[in-house]
């Protein structure tokens, strides 16, 4: 039987029989799942947990022997602590939500396309860039072949044989000089 709180009438077992064991057939049955009871809106649960130890000690037994006048059997067969407290003082909301509404939609589209935009103008101007650097690389190419060529007609024509090298060649070189180790002739060779 289940306990009901409150002022409501308690069923008989022959009532449980007839009344409630009907419904919770129909219920549980496959035709049954067409129910259009709403979830409840709010809701409080209280858990339960049961923790029991033999009370009293001998110590506390003769005590409350003593006390009330009773045998210490009548005392452990019939004493009783009871302790009733929240486990934890805390609670927890659960709340439901549309799982995707327009508002994100439309900003996660938003998101996409600018980010889609943004890497299309960057790709373009990147091929720009490169485009760019090769017409300019083709180009001073183009420049210093025809400034070669032009060098190399007038060099052939005004160059001079060298027959041999007495031509003195003189450069100054400002290596300081060492004294031990000699001349700057010695040093070379």
């Amino acid at each position: 039987m289940v306990y009901m709180p409150g002022d409501s009438p308690y069923c008989t077992p022959e009532q449980y029989k007839d009344c409630a064991e009907p419904a919770l057939a129909a219920l549980s049955s496959v035709e049954g799942t067409n129910c259009i009871c709403r979830s409840s809106c709010n809701m409080t649960r209280y858990n339960k947990e049961l923790s029991m130890v033999k009370i009293p000690s001998k110590t506390s037994a003769r005590y409350l022997e003593k006390k009330f006048n009773r045998s210490e059997k009548y005392i452990t067969d019939n004493i009783l602590v009871l302790d009733v407290f929240f486990e934890a003082l805390n609670y927890e909301t659960i709340e439901q939500k549309k799982a995707y509404e327009v508002a994100g939609l439309l900003g996660d589209i938003g998101g996409q396309m600018g980010l889609f935009i943004g890497a299309s103008i960057l790709t373009i101007l990147e091929l720009f860039d490169y485009a760019y650097e090769v017409v300019k690389e083709r180009l001073l190419d183009m420049l210093n072949r025809e400034e070669e060529e032009e060098s190399h007609g007038e060099d052939v024509s005004t160059c001079d044989p060298v027959v041999n090298h007495s031509e003195s060649i003189s450069h100054t070189v400002s290596v300081p000089l060492q004294t031990t180790l000699g001349t700057l002739e010695e040093i070379a060779c």
